[in-house]
């Protein structure tokens, strides 16, 4: 009986300095990997941004192919819900919320795996034309003396996911088409057009611009005049999914309209450039990096922008080949 107390006494005594000693232990983790991705930070801010995007590139999307994912509230940015459940255990269930986007440049996430919740970061440093991703994660691990005891094996286990997902991040984006997009400034010289100005949906958009396009080549032909360049096409205004829009062929010197086809000029003066590759849906990239571009030089939009589709898709099939520039006039 002695005995048996004796083995209750030590029993205690080292359950009482394993709570004390979770005393001292970190209450707060912290785990943090980086890494510099040759791609603009337009398109890596999309990849996170978007929680769809996460099958892309996520440590942990294919670790179970049964796994079950709904997506809640808005598409990006704050609000964004990723709701997963896995009967695996190295996945588990849980959900990931975005807390706060600030575009390009950082993106928080709530991170709840039901019993816990961690707090996500990724930010978005330029570093020349490339741009270092800086994953990082904190942890509130409580007064549960357990939780701080696995407090102190984050980092074995979360860093190398962070490691494996920003590779697969660099290895993902670099690949895209249009992954290194860069501005920069251009002179515009007066260029004459006739034209047909008009809205549309972007569900409607492609069949739109191939009709005016179609059209308005009709009436080069029928005025037995070549175009002077490639098509352009002017954005007025998009929103609510709605673009105000105007399709344009260059010609060589100013020309009277007629019914619907009109004629304009693009005025000579400065502009921001971006060369786009890829398919013209994607092309909103590189606005978003022109628009980058003025902010950060402290330059005022001066008119209307525009697109000019220098591949002819007929020519070239493969939308991944197709070449966009992208201008915005500033004063």
């Amino acid at each position: 009986m002695k005995a048996l107390k004796t083995i209750g006494l030590i029993v205690l005594i080292i359950i009482a300095l394993i709570v004390i000693i979770a005393l001292f232990l970190p209450r707060k983790v912290h785990v943090e990997r980086s890494l510099v991705i040759n791609a603009s930070g337009v398109v890596l801010f999309d990849q996170v941004n978007n929680l769809k995007n996460w099958d892309n590139w996520s440590p942990w999307h294919h670790l179970d192919s049964a796994m079950q994912v709904y997506y809640l509230g808005p598409p990006s940015g704050e609000g964004a819900v990723y709701h997963w459940e896995s009967k695996n255990p190295d996945v588990g269930t849980g959900k990931m919320i975005i807390k706060k986007s600030v575009p390009y440049e950082s993106v928080v996430i709530d991170l709840d795996f039901t019993q816990s919740i961690a707090e996500m970061h990724m930010n978005f440093n330029p570093e020349g034309d490339n741009v270092k991703v800086v994953w990082s994660m904190d942890a509130d691990m409580g007064r549960n003396p357990l939780k701080r005891y696995l407090g102190l094996f984050m980092e074995k286990w979360i860093a190398p996911d962070f490691e494996k997902g920003l590779q697969n991040l660099k290895d993902y984006s670099e690949k895209l088409p249009y992954a290194r997009l860069i501005a920069e400034p251009a002179d515009v010289a007066e260029t004459f057009y006739v034209s047909i100005r008009d809205t549309s949906s972007m569900a409607t958009i492609s069949q739109k611009m191939g009709a005016f396009y179609g059209e308005l080549m009709n009436f080069l032909v029928q005025k037995k005049l070549q175009p002077a360049g490639s098509p352009i096409c002017l954005y007025y205004s998009w929103e609510n999914n709605v673009f105000d829009m105007e399709c344009a062929i260059p010609v060589e010197k100013a020309m009277t309209p007629e019914g619907r086809i009109l004629t304009g000029s693009l005025k000579p003066g400065k502009a921001v450039r971006v060369e786009f590759m890829g398919p013209y849906e994607q092309s909103g990239f590189a606005h978003m990096v022109a628009e980058q571009w003025l902010t950060k030089n402290n330059k005022n939009r001066s008119g209307a922008p525009w697109e000019r589709y220098v591949t002819d898709p007929m020519a070239e099939p493969d939308p991944s080949k197709w070449l966009t520039e992208v201008y915005w006039p500033f004063e």
